[in-house]
C-alpha cells in the first residue's frame, strides 16, 4: 500500500462510521457512544471503560498509545452521522405513514 493510500485510509476515513473496532457493536448514543482517540480513530465508551477487564492502552487500529483514556472526547463526526441516520429513518417512516393514510382516505371515498 502506498504512503498516500495509507494517509487517505487512516486520516480521511479514520473509522468505520457505524461500529466499534473492538467489540464490533454498532455505535449509538448510549453505552456504545463513540470516543475519539488522539489518532482520530474511535472506540465505544463500553470498550474504553471495560475492555476485557483491563484499560485500553493502544488504538486497536493503528496501535498508537492512548495517553489519558478517562478524558477522551466524544467523536462528534460519528455522533452527527448517527443523528443523521436516525433522522432519515424517522422521516422515511413518517412518509410511509402519510402515504398509507392518504391511500386509506382516498380509498374510502
Amino acid at each position: 500500500m502506498s504512503r498516500s493510500s495509507m494517509y487517505y485510509m487512516y486520516y480521511c476515513f479514520p473509522t468505520a462510521m457505524d461500529e466499534c473496532p473492538v467489540c464490533m457493536e454498532s455505535f449509538d448514543l448510549d453505552e456504545h457512544m463513540p470516543k475519539s482517540l488522539d489518532c482520530r480513530h474511535a472506540v465505544c465508551t463500553e470498550c474504553m471503560l471495560h475492555p476485557r477487564g483491563r484499560p485500553l492502552r493502544v488504538c486497536p487500529i493503528c496501535c498508537r498509545d492512548i495517553i489519558d483514556s478517562s478524558a477522551l472526547p466524544n467523536d462528534l463526526s460519528i455522533i452527527a452521522y448517527l443523528e443523521k441516520i436516525k433522522r432519515e429513518k424517522y422521516l422515511k417512516e413518517q412518509k410511509k405513514k402519510s402515504e398509507r393514510h392518504d391511500r386509506q382516505s382516498t380509498g374510502s371515498l
